[in-house]
């Protein structure tokens, strides 16, 4: 979404690792809290 090549390397980092913040990191965070929730069967708040 971030059209700035600076930001946009150090981010793909962030998001695999899944501590990005902002907008895009509360995506990815609801992503990897419905995997965990798969994962370990139970939701986590």
């Amino acid at each position: 979404t971030s059209s700035t090549p600076r930001a946009a390397a150090p981010r793909t980092s962030q998001v695999r690792q899944g501590w990005a913040t902002g907008a895009e990191g509360d995506d990815i965070l609801k992503s990897r809290n419905l995997y965990r929730v798969a994962l370990n069967g139970k939701a986590v708040s």
